[in-house]
């Protein structure tokens, strides 16, 4: 492919460290299975060693540099490999399979890293922290836009990779400098998968809650904290009213910074209706 180790540093900067190698998108890939030697048709798709969910600590572990990674995967790829990008804790890729369902999730989430592939595209966002996630294949965001999930313990191909079809991976929006950085997934899609079992919030002790309450939440919490802030006082036998009103307060004074009013009254309002469904059924 011709690539060239500061094009990867470019690229990815301190993403480097979660690259790997895939195996060649224009030969079979030849491995074993139970000792039983196979061959997987994914091609171009497959880590080409075992232990790569790991491998970012590990490298991080033994002192590896960005330039000594990224020349390690640029003469893979020379040598004809694709490389992949191990999803990092925290990191969510939401993966459309086809046209359709990627032009929907870019314009979508039009602040998030978004690459092209084959026939779709990869979105990345941050998962809040106190939720957990599990990796599914066809899930609805909505009605009309259905994703695969990849979380961490997964990988996705990536640019500069070559898809066995010969279209290549492009991002389209570049990642940010560090994961933190990403935009949240957003709370509307957090509910559609809640709903679908594939992502659930641990739960919280009566400690817990006071310190959510009194400490408040930084960028990349502030969806899911006041939605489960919400939930917790709407099933509660507070006033509605003063229930609307504390959530906003705490928005305010609690979220650093605070969300804007429009995406917090909208998100605490769909909470209050969800809640007064659920009392009246």
């Amino acid at each position: 492919m011709g690539v060239e180790p500061q094009e990867l540093v470019a690229e990815y900067g301190d993403w480097t460290q979660h690259l790997i190698p895939l195996c060649n998108p224009h030969q079979l890939h030849r491995h074993r299975l139970n000792g039983v030697p196979c061959t997987c048709e994914a091609q171009g798709k497959i880590p080409t060693s075992t232990g790569w969910v790991e491998l970012a600590e590990k490298r991080r572990c033994s002192g590896a540099t960005t330039d000594e990674i990224s020349a390690e995967i640029s003469n893979h790829l020379n040598k004809g490999g694709n490389c992949g990008l191990a999803v990092p804790p925290g990191v969510i890729v939401l993966d459309a399979d086809s046209e359709r369902d990627a032009a929907q999730l870019a314009q979508a989430c039009p602040d998030a890293p978004f690459q092209r592939t084959s026939r779709g595209g990869h979105a990345v966002l941050l998962l809040p922290s106190n939720l957990e996630i599990s990796n599914r294949c066809r899930v609805s965001l909505h009605s009309e836009l259905q994703v695969d999930l990849r979380a961490y313990g997964t990988q996705i191909v990536c640019w500069p990779s070559i898809h066995h079809s010969g279209a290549p991976y492009i991002w389209k929006s570049a990642l940010p400098a560090t994961p933190r950085d990403l935009p949240e997934l957003p709370a509307v899609w957090i509910s559609a998968l809640r709903s679908q079992a594939s992502i659930r919030g641990t739960r919280r002790s009566a400690k817990q809650w006071q310190q959510l309450a009194r400490e408040g939440v930084r960028e990349g919490e502030r969806h899911e904290s006041l939605g489960s802030l919400s939930g917790k006082l709407f099933v509660s036998e507070l006033d509605p009213k003063l229930v609307y009103e504390l959530l906003h307060a705490w928005n305010l004074s609690r979220c650093d910074p605070p969300l804007p009013f429009q995406e917090a009254d909208a998100l605490i309002r769909d909470i209050a209706r969800r809640e007064t469904v659920k009392r009246k059924g």
